[in-house]
């Protein structure tokens, strides 16, 4: 049997963003693409934790990243939209993403 442990946010902090995308063309093109060319510009970025990418099926794609502080998490979304403007990826990304930005509560581990 797995057990599940909750572990509360009370003496560690970590935020997140969720981006959630629709209509987005050539997923695993812009996968790659993000791997590749953005992460690096992430993982350079205080307090940068992780990402991850979900394909929501229907032209629907979410990311999710990882940071220590509020503050990472609101320059790396500045990063975020500026890679795209730079990078020509309006084409695989024809909308603006819905943005949530935040402290996690509480966190599963299984």
């Amino acid at each position: 049997m797995r057990r599940f442990e909750t572990i509360d946010s009370r003496g560690w902090e970590m935020f997140a963003t969720i981006r959630v995308y629709q209509n987005a063309t050539s997923k695993q093109e812009l996968a790659q693409r993000i791997e590749e060319e953005f992460i690096p510009v992430l993982k350079e970025t205080s307090g940068f934790r992780g990402w991850y990418i979900i394909d929501g099926g229907n032209g629907a794609l979410a990311s999710v990243t990882l940071f220590d502080s509020l503050e990472d998490t609101l320059a790396a979304n500045e990063k975020s939209a500026q890679w795209i403007r730079d990078n020509d990826a309006a084409d695989l990304l024809p909308q603006a993403p819905t943005i949530t930005a935040g402290e996690i509560m509480r966190s599963v581990l299984v």
